[in-house]
């Protein structure tokens, strides 16, 4: 049986792969989540986690990481990636990602959102301190 894991889960900007589910399904969810996890660790400590995992890496707190709708917003691209790479069929990788979602639990949630978060962190680093603007 094909099922989503949260280590397969990989945040990289936003996929342009199509269709995406229907968020109204599971945004609400990711958005609780994210809340949830942001009261329960403060900036500092979220950077220490990126810092482990990333060490060394360029990350800033921005505005794509400071607004929760961007975070899921990744987040949900990272599962449509992630689902579609188990099945090509439409209907089949977006039961994948309501079932994952449905029936996640905290552990592997706090993988995906400081997952995003890291994401968001990157970019926000890059446009901040990197990107040519001329």
């Amino acid at each position: 049986m094909k099922k989503i894991e949260a280590s397969n889960v990989k945040a990289n900007g936003i996929s342009g792969r199509n269709p995406w589910p229907d968020v109204t399904k599971i945004k609400p969810i990711i958005e609780t989540a994210i809340s949830v996890y942001r009261l329960r660790n403060t900036n500092e400590d979220i950077f220490r986690e990126i810092d482990a995992i990333a060490p060394n890496g360029d990350f800033y707190a921005g505005t794509r990481y400071s607004n929760n709708d961007t975070v899921v917003t990744r987040t949900i691209s990272a599962l449509n990636e992630a689902a579609f790479q188990l099945t090509e069929d439409v209907e089949e990788a977006h039961q994948l990602i309501y079932d994952f979602i449905n029936n996640i639990n905290g552990k592997d949630m706090d993988i995906i959102i400081l997952d995003s978060l890291m994401d968001c962190a990157g970019a926000d680093y890059w446009y901040k301190y990197e990107k040519q603007w001329d």
